[in-house]
């Protein structure tokens, strides 16, 4: 055996938390994107509606900006979503490769435990790091759709504000 006992069941455990810890991360990332696209179809759907109402043929200039505001919020969205699940596998896949590494380190006969130990340690820091930058891209395009859908919402609060302000007047 080439490494103390318990450095593997340690490692194992470390690994299986830290898996479930970005695995959550990911699935609220994805719930939450799920989420906010209903509110953003809803959105889409009230100016539909509001424009309707007032018997318009067709979208206004700054309608349509917000409509394509909202359309880029929910690429952002279904982007988060789809990194989400791809940064799952990589993370599924490194994992695997690093548990093959640590079955070999076990059963190499040639190598001192203390050795041994000291691989698994560099091995689970690697881990670690590459485990956390996973997430990043997921949550970048959550918060650049959030970003995208306060500032449609506050486009079509204004839009609504002046134009209905602007009908008392005319």
């Amino acid at each position: 055996m080439a490494t103390s006992s318990g450095k593997i069941e340690t490692f194992i455990n470390q690994v299986i938390e830290t898996k479930k810890i970005y695995f959550d991360e990911l699935d609220h990332l994805v719930e939450n994107s799920r989420w906010l696209t209903t509110l953003v179809l809803a959105e889409i759907g009230g100016i539909a509606a509001y424009r309707k109402l007032i018997d318009a043929k067709s979208l206004s200039i700054p309608f349509t900006l917000i409509i394509l505001l909202l359309a880029l919020t929910i690429v952002c969205f279904m982007v988060c979503i789809l990194l989400s699940r791809k940064a799952k596998i990589k993370i599924s896949k490194r994992i695997a490769f690093d548990m093959d590494e640590i079955t070999e380190i076990s059963n190499d006969g040639n190598l001192a435990p203390i050795n041994g130990d000291k691989i698994i340690d560099e091995l689970s820091m690697a881990l670690n790091h590459v485990i956390s930058v996973e997430p990043e891209d997921t949550r970048s395009f959550e918060t650049c759709g959030i970003i995208l859908f306060i500032l449609s919402t506050l486009a079509t609060t204004l839009v609504l504000f002046f134009s209905e302000s602007l009908s008392f007047f005319i």
